[in-house]
């Protein structure tokens, strides 16, 4: 996700990243496997209201 959509990175601070290899929680892989879904389908409305709660995200 973050590869494929840089600017996702921010969204998730806390997240331990190694090569292949991301540390969450159950709750954040369903978070990022949401996000995922949002970008490549390309909804924007959800997407950007998602963005604008990223404050609730961690």
């Amino acid at each position: 996700l973050f590869e494929k959509y840089p600017v996702t990175r921010h969204m998730f601070p806390k997240l331990l990243v190694e090569p292949g290899n991301v540390h969450v929680g159950n709750h954040g892989a369903k978070v990022l496997r949401e996000l995922n879904k949002l970008l490549n389908g390309g909804d924007h409305k959800a997407l950007l209201t998602l963005l604008g709660n990223k404050h609730n995200i961690e």
